[in-house]
């Protein structure tokens, strides 16, 4: 794991210390991706998830690469939060093993803490606000603390979607040629793609034949790829020989998010 341009809160409780929810999220490329937030279910409503993402906001509105942010959840966990409640929008939607996946995304010049504090020159203050102020954060800088962090969100994600009775969390690598990436819920998020995949090198019907065929076996019933705009021939493959749709994000310059549906 990288922790270059990462951010990573822990939020505890102070008689305890116990670890009641937390964020992590790093620059990539030009969008800032909230790989996992969570509140521990005794403690939401306390406006810990908005301060978090509002902290997440704040902390990659300074880097100018920066424009937009990203976050991926499926239907059972967060929806009505981040639209509702944080002003995220509801980018690409797909099926998945138990409902669906929403990729929401926030342009950078909707930031709250963005125009609310770094416009006045002012720096963040990582305090939880309103009802939630007795709690503890903490800004993580060590490797070894936000990999631990990591750990136990993934943790307290698996315990919420057990006790929704949902798929469990889990992800098993994949190589489907001519792509490469992680199959979660029934989903293929795609990471890259084979040398096989070169331009010229498959024919139309093979390629998307392949590829359904692929998917079908494993049982796979979407996929996504975040597109940064560095592999355009290879974008527009996946676009126009197999059947993947594609959406740019509000405030994207080069991002576009690529989806498909197996409808075998």
């Amino acid at each position: 794991m990288t922790h270059t341009n990462t951010l990573a809160i822990a939020v505890e409780e102070p008689e305890t210390g116990k670890l009641i929810g937390g964020i992590y999220a790093k620059a990539d490329g030009e969008f800032a991706n909230i790989e996992f937030l969570y509140v521990d279910d005794s403690f939401r409503g306390l406006g810990i998830g908005q301060t978090l993402l509002l902290a997440a906001e704040s902390h990659f509105a300074k880097q100018d690469d920066i424009k937009f942010a990203l976050l991926k959840t499926p239907s059972w966990q967060g929806e009505g939060f981040y639209d509702a409640k944080c002003g995220y929008n509801a980018t690409a939607i797909y099926p998945i093993d138990g409902g669906r996946e929403t990729i929401y995304t926030k342009p950078k010049s909707e930031f709250a803490a963005y125009n609310a504090v770094y416009q006045d020159g002012q720096e963040y203050s990582a305090t939880i606000k309103g009802d939630a102020r007795p709690y503890i954060t903490r800004i993580l800088q060590l490797p070894h603390e936000q990999d631990k962090l990591v750990g136990a969100l993934i943790d307290g994600l698996d315990q919420y979607t057990a006790s929704e009775q949902q798929p469990e969390w889990g992800q098993e690598p994949h190589e489907i040629i001519p792509v490469k990436g992680d199959v979660t819920w029934n989903c293929l998020h795609i990471s890259g793609f084979s040398e096989a995949l070169v331009p010229g090198s498959w024919d139309d019907e093979r390629l998307q034949n392949h590829f359904s065929q692929a998917a079908s076996t494993l049982g796979i019933q979407s996929a996504v790829y975040i597109a940064d705009g560095t592999s355009p021939e290879v974008e527009a493959m996946l676009t126009a020989h197999m059947g993947f749709n594609v959406v740019q994000p509000p405030g994207a310059e080069t991002t576009q998010i690529l989806t498909w549906e197996n409808e075998r």
